[in-house]
């Protein structure tokens, strides 16, 4: 008879192990569909984990303290980092243009920012991190920009618009070249006429738009059959939904926008913050390639819910390539529409 020989006691640890990231990963996927199955216009742009509470709640009631503080461009709640990378340990982020040495601060009579402050007897740490000024990206790509004009941009989503039933296109506000609703229909064109290309066709005509909270328009569609629901190298979006603290710092993304023509994938490092000076509130930041002309694109999870739609980038980050992204949840409510 011949004996069977027993497995390694290590093998059979890295299998049992292997199966329970299977799990797990299943586990967080059905969570986070869950998540959009409830997600609805109206709902909050994020939602907290307990152990982030206290970070929630000092940015509610120190908001208008934290964005008094010279040099501080933005905040929100994430993991701290350390030599540019995450660690475990939850932190109120402080974003700044520009970091300066203590000697520095201190010729220029300015206090350095605490490493902590506590709320309701419990320790927060601060975690500055240099993000530099916010580079819109409204320049070059295909897809659409409005007629007449060179500016370019990217289609993120279609959506319906609940105070007509009409269909949109959502793209970034910044693409119309203005800072609000122009006096004269504004037409737009699809692809851009910035791209030479011969068939450069009517899209539809803007009809809504904001750059407070966050940086989004929608385009009233002239036919309804120009809508394709579909993102090349993604496939159709199942919807969008609210992002979760901290369940979804650190989870896989992708884009795919005009301006670079190209599946990009990165991860998300900060899943809301706030960047006052730049009318952003709830922002996304993700680590993901971006492109001139990517503007509007959507942001997309593994379950191809939209999270986000891209304004800009960061020039200065500890993160290559840092994008800033309008969230989803409060683009829907600001625009009125629903997808």
């Amino acid at each position: 008879m011949v004996k069977t020989p027993r497995p390694d006691s290590k093998q059979v640890g890295v299998h049992r192990a292997a199966a329970d990231v299977e799990r797990a990963s299943r586990a967080l996927s059905r969570a986070r569909r869950r998540l959009a199955s409830v997600t609805k216009p109206g709902a909050p742009h994020a939602v907290f984990a307990p152990a982030f509470r206290p970070i929630e709640e000092l940015l509610r009631t120190r908001q208008t303290a934290l964005s008094r503080i010279p040099n501080i461009t933005g905040y929100g709640a994430g993991y701290a980092m350390k030599d540019g990378n995450l660690t475990d340990e939850p932190a109120l982020t402080l974003f700044v243009e520009t970091k300066r040495s203590l000697e520095d601060l201190a010729r220029a009579g300015v206090r350095p920012l605490p490493k902590a402050m506590k709320h309701k007897g419990k320790r927060v740490r601060i975690d500055v991190v240099e993000m530099g000024p916010l580079q819109r990206l409204a320049f070059a790509g295909q897809s659409l920009g409005p007629e007449g004009t060179i500016i370019e941009g990217s289609i993120g989503a279609f959506a319906r618009d609940l105070a007509n039933d009409s269909t949109v296109a959502i793209t970034a506000m910044h693409v119309t070249g203005g800072i609000g609703l122009p006096p004269q229909p504004l037409v737009f064109d699809a692809p851009s006429q910035r791209t030479g290309s011969p068939v450069v066709r009517r899209l539809g005509v803007l009809t809504g738009g904001t750059l407070h909270a966050v940086d989004a328009a929608k385009i009233q569609l002239d036919n309804s059959g120009d809508a394709f629901p579909s993102i090349p190298g993604i496939g159709p979006i199942a919807g969008w939904r609210t992002l979760a603290i901290p369940g979804d710092q650190g989870i896989g993304v992708s884009l795919f926008g005009a301006g670079g023509r190209k599946l990009c994938s990165g991860r998300i490092v900060y899943p809301s913050i706030s960047l006052p000076n730049d009318g952003l509130i709830g922002a996304i930041a993700a680590s993901i390639e971006t492109h001139e002309g990517d503007s509007g694109t959507a942001l997309v999870d593994a379950d191809r819910h939209v999270l986000g739609f891209l304004v800009g980038r960061a020039n200065v980050s500890p993160v290559a390539g840092m994008a800033i992204f309008s969230s989803a949840a409060l683009t829907v409510s600001a625009l009125q529409c629903d997808f």
